[in-house]
């Protein structure tokens, strides 16, 4: 994923961007209104939140599993 900014002259320049290591395809994003945290969504319905770390890597910050991630851990575990 890419951030662009449009520049004085209405140039598009790259601003950053982010690899995202996703349990199914990412089907949203979002930039807060800063730019300091990305939000991804998946086809699961799992919610990653990534912001840097002090060597400028994006890493998630926090994880909120999808109702199909849910309901699969529940069978999984269900049955022990």
């Amino acid at each position: 994923m890419f951030k662009i900014k449009r520049g004085i002259q209405g140039h598009l320049t790259l601003e950053s961007s982010v690899v995202v290591n996703a349990s199914s395809p990412v089907w949203r994003v979002a930039w807060n209104a800063t730019g300091t945290i990305l939000a991804t969504s998946t086809e699961d319905g799992q919610l990653d939140l990534w912001k840097k770390d002090f060597d400028e890597n994006w890493v998630v910050v926090q994880s909120i599993p999808g109702e199909a991630q849910v309901a699969r851990n529940y069978y999984k575990y269900s049955n022990i």
